[in-house]
């Protein structure tokens, strides 16, 4: 999961990874990348979910997320 610098609500579970970056490139605005479709999440009110099933897309919001993953910091997790 990719947050803000200094966030401190962490999901448990030994199987999430967490990164953050800076807080003025960060926006609370959830979004999954899956197969062919990219989902993004708008809170609302009312919440609203946008799927656009299309695979260039989707390829390029998941590079896009990758070069972010690789320049975010590592989060350690309390014990």
């Amino acid at each position: 999961m990719l947050g803000c610098h200094g966030d401190t609500h962490l999901l448990p579970g030994a199987h999430l990874e967490y990164r953050s970056i800076p807080k003025q490139h960060f926006n609370p605005t959830p979004m999954y990348v899956y197969a062919d479709k990219v989902c993004m999440l708008v809170w609302g009110p009312p919440l609203q979910a946008i799927i656009i099933k299309n695979a260039e897309l989707a390829d390029a919001y998941r590079k896009q997320f990758l070069f972010i993953w690789d320049q975010a910091t590592t989060v350690r997790k309390r014990a």
